[in-house]
Parts: C-alpha cells; sequence; structure tokens
C-alpha cells in the first residue's frame, strides 16, 4: 500500500524573466480556502506594485479542491498552467503563487503559459514534498535480554523505532506504517516466545523526511 497523499511540506521559491516581464513564484504549505486567501492578500501587499498575481492551490487528500486565477491575464495561460504543475505532481496542502512584473514586451499565448508554468515549476522544485501514510504509534514492553534482538530485528526490516524507556522492563515505541503492523506483531511474538507486551497507543499520519519521522495532519 502506497502513501495516501503527497502533501507540500516546505516551501519554495524561484525567479524568471522572460523578454524584461518577471515573474516570482513561490510555494506555501495551506489547510483550507481561509489560509490561502490570508496568503494571497500578503502577497499582494508585498508586491503591491505589480501587474499580475496568479495562482493556484490544492486540497483535500485527494485534491477534490481545486481553485485557480489568471488574475487579469488571458484565460488559461496562468492559472491553468500552474494548477497544472501542481495536479502533475500529485500534491496536495498547496499554494502556488506567481507574480508578474510586466516588461513592456507582450509575450503572446503560448508564452505566457511556458512562463507562468515554468515558472511556477522551478517553484515547485525548490520546495520539499512529503508522501504521507496511514499508521499507528505502538509499544513493545519487553525484558532487557529481549531489547538487544528485538532492535536488531526491527532496523534490518526497516521499522520506525521512536523511543526507547528503561523502568523495571524496557519499552520500545515504534511509528509503523498500517500495512507493516501484522508482520511487525508476529516478528515481536516470534523474537519473545510471546512474553513482550504490545499495545497500539494512537492512529496517526506521518512522512519522512531524510529519516526522520513528520507527523502531519490532513
Amino acid at each position: 500500500m502506497g502513501p495516501i497523499c503527497t502533501i507540500l511540506y516546505r516551501g519554495g521559491e524561484a525567479e524568471l524573466t522572460e523578454k524584461r516581464s518577471r515573474f516570482l513564484a513561490r510555494t506555501v504549505p495551506v489547510s483550507s480556502e481561509e489560509e490561502a486567501a490570508g496568503i494571497l492578500a500578503s502577497v499582494r501587499k508585498q508586491y503591491w506594485d505589480a501587474r499580475h498575481h496568479c495562482f493556484a492551490y490544492t486540497l483535500g487528500k485527494r485534491r477534490e479542491l481545486c481553485r485557480f486565477s489568471d488574475d487579469g491575464e488571458p484565460g488559461g495561460t496562468a492559472g491553468k498552467p500552474i494548477l497544472d504543475v501542481l495536479l502533475g505532481a500529485g500534491v496536495t496542502g498547496a499554494l502556488l503563487v506567481v507574480t508578474r512584473y510586466f516588461g513592456g514586451t507582450l509575450l503572446g499565448t503560448g508564452g505566457l503559459v511556458r512562463a507562468y508554468g515554468g515558472c511556477a515549476a522551478l517553484a515547485l522544485r525548490n520546495s520539499v514534498l512529503l508522501d504521507v501514510f496511514a499508521g499507528e504509534r505502538r509499544e513493545v514492553i519487553c525484558s532487557y535480554p529481549q531489547m538487544g534482538r528485538i532492535k536488531k530485528a526491527a532496523e534490518d526490516r526497516g521499522y520506525y523505532l521512536e523511543d526507547v524507556q528503561f523502568s523495571d522492563r524496557v519499552r520500545l515505541i515504534f511509528v509503523l506504517r498500517d500495512e507493516e503492523v501484522p508482520g511487525f506483531a508476529r516478528l515481536i511474538t516470534e523474537l519473545s516466545g510471546g512474553s513482550a507486551r504490545q499495545n497500539r497507543l494512537e492512529s496517526l499520519t506521518f512522512g519522512m523526511e531524510e529519516g526522520k519521522l513528520r507527523p502531519v495532519t490532513i
């Protein structure tokens, strides 16, 4: 089973100049239309002297909500190419804004599509995307002699060990994707002869960035 979605985790920026028109693009993680509207308002305020602020955003696990705007550019030359960049990457929870300073030379329909789409693609390339999985946080309570075997076996199979706590017994806390749980449970039972206790602590959605756990809300 693959990720439930891919989100924009960290935004990026890009700049492109075409026939003296200057295009400034940025991506911003968003979780609602209201949040997107607020960010757009701040972009318009920051670049108050620019002619156009074209944008697109996607929301929902399956990108159920998509919006875009040409903001005065000819229909289909700005907002749709920006949206196509987001949809092509399969990303959600993302706002992509491209601001244009007009350089005095008309670019034509094809030129605008290439400029807006190209600058949007550069900004997304400079962003951090995160595949999001459904899973659970799970504890294993075992004896000290069992700890080493369990840790090594879990590490060999790629299970994510989040924390280790020590008292009269050892408490290991793992974060697992839903599809990993049955195999993990069998492994712990086999390694401990059934004596290690396992408990599901909570459900969560998460991604992994450079080997680090990133809990996320969708």
